[in-house]
């Protein structure tokens, strides 16, 4: 490894700290200069990564890569260490991809109150938290990064939100510190029961030793930090506030890479380390996820408001149907096809994804996830994870059913009398910019999802193996290897 493969996962996750600092420097007054710092910052990191998956060795997905393995809080044994391999590469990659694409957004998309310094200044900070947690290999570290992107989007929620978006701030940081209370408690514990140390690596052939039960109380408390952050059913509920009173951009990384943080958790952290523990808590977090699946198939249907019931690129598309509308009361949307014909078949397209239709990505981030179920890993009951797949498969009609009505209102039929003779601008030009890498990704990784599983299955056997193979347990097989991958296949 060269000096600058040595240097360069810090300078992607750093360069935006360095455009948060000139961003402040710049007089407010100056909009063009900064728009085009943060830009210029988001790209320089983008960059970074272009370079990381250009010499990336796809051979050897399983070993961590542009390592930096540096000294940083003695006293407690907390190091610098940082990597990416194969399950962290893609959502390292997705994190720089979307921050340039916000930024163009953006650019004539500011919400109220207008202060484009203030809001690309906590862009930038919010771009630190989410590059590193991808590639921390110290608890502390990944803590750290984990927790950085909260203060960022309390403030986005709650100063450029919605008109409940103080209760929706207040209700998101509370959550999630509640969770990251508990997760750091199980950091601890792992420190002080599996060998002083705080190095993923490490702990994942120290930990797996631990007693049983005590395996289980530690899983408990990582459960909570990481389910909250997903977020799993019955720790939902501050999502549903927080995805409709943030603006846009905040809602797109919301869901696009916020709530992959918790998953990647699970998998980078909880099941390699504590496998055991995984194994008892396995078929309460299933029935947890099935319950998710058809309850929130349900209150979709019972949804009004066109932001409540959608996620991903979905966000964007609202949020230019608000610009134009002032609304995103379905009831009163209908005939987009008519007086913003390219805007209404971006948004089905992007609703075809999400509910799952094959060809697109969102297909592949439901079918291996439902398929897996079929051959839980040993030790697990065949009869519940089997009746726990159909349920799922049940979810994603529901899914169906409620993206295609939210279409069929907003983009069929006449517009409403009350905007029939408003005229409606269609999709810009910053909006195709942002727009359009994106939707490209979508149909790529639905033709091609290989791009996506050669770089995360190899890894995934790896970890989720490892603590296995540690107690002389039985791997679990490859299938549910295969879901636990396709969490990052669609953006």
């Amino acid at each position: 490894m060269n000096g600058f493969d040595h240097w360069v996962l810090t300078l992607a996750i750093f360069t935006p700290a360095v455009g948060a600092a000139i961003l402040m420097l710049i007089p407010a007054r100056y909009e063009q200069w900064i728009k085009g710092v943060a830009l210029a910052t988001s790209l320089v990191a983008l960059g970074f990564g272009i370079y990381v998956f250009a010499h990336f060795n796809y051979n050897h997905t399983s070993t961590l890569q542009f390592v930096v393995d540096r000294s940083w809080i003695q006293v407690i044994h907390a190091r610098y260490h940082i990597g990416v391999d194969g399950l962290s590469l893609s959502l390292f990659g997705l994190s720089l991809f979307l921050v340039p694409l916000c930024v163009i957004y953006s650019w004539d998309h500011f919400p109220e109150p207008h202060n484009p310094k203030a809001f690309l200044t906590l862009l930038m900070i919010l771009s630190i938290g989410m590059t590193g947690t991808f590639l921390a290999e110290d608890l502390i570290l990944f803590f750290v990064f984990f927790e950085l992107v909260l203060l960022p989007m309390y403030f986005m929620i709650g100063v450029w939100g919605g008109p409940n978006r103080q209760y929706a701030s207040i209700k998101f940081f509370l959550f999630t510190l509640f969770g990251s209370a508990l997760m750091i408690l199980s950091f601890l514990a792992l420190y002080f029961k599996a060998g002083n140390t705080f190095q993923i690596p490490e702990l994942v052939h120290t930990a797996a030793h631990l007693p049983h039960s005590t395996q289980v109380l530690i899983f408990a408390g990582l459960f909570m930090g990481f389910a909250i952050k997903v977020p799993m059913f019955p720790f939902h509920t501050w999502l549903p506030d927080a995805h409709t009173e943030a603006p846009t951009v905040g809602s797109v990384l919301l869901a696009a890479i916020l709530l992959k943080l918790g998953t990647y958790g699970f998998i980078r952290i909880a099941l390699p380390i504590l496998p055991n523990a995984a194994e008892t808590w396995a078929p309460w977090i299933g029935l947890l996820a099935v319950i998710g699946i058809i309850y929130g198939a349900l209150a979709c249907l019972a949804q009004r408001d066109l932001k409540r019931l959608i996620a991903g690129m979905l966000f964007f598309c609202a949020g230019s149907i608000q610009e134009r509308f002032h609304t995103r009361e379905i009831s009163r949307l209908g005939g987009l096809l008519k007086q913003a014909p390219k805007l209404g078949w971006i948004l089905g397209f992007c609703a075809m994804a999400s509910l799952g239709l094959p060809g697109l990505a969102g297909f592949w981030g439901e079918f291996p996830a439902i398929l897996s179920s079929y051959s839980p890993a040993q030790g697990l009951s065949i009869g519940a994870f089997r009746t726990y797949m159909v349920v799922a498969a049940i979810g994603t009609v529901f899914a169906a059913g409620y993206l295609l009505w939210m279409y069929q209102r907003t983009a069929f039929g006449n517009p409403k009398s009350e905007f029939e003779h408003e005229h409606i601008h269609d999709v810009h030009v910053p909006e195709w910019i942002a727009w359009v890498p994106m939707l490209v990704l979508i149909l790529v990784l639905g033709i091609v999802p290989n791009l996506i599983f050669r770089q995360t299955e190899g890894p995934v056997k790896n970890n989720v193996t490892a603590g296995f193979v540690q107690t002389g347990q039985s791997p679990i097989p490859p299938p549910s290897s295969t879901a636990l991958a396709s969490t990052g296949a669609s953006p």
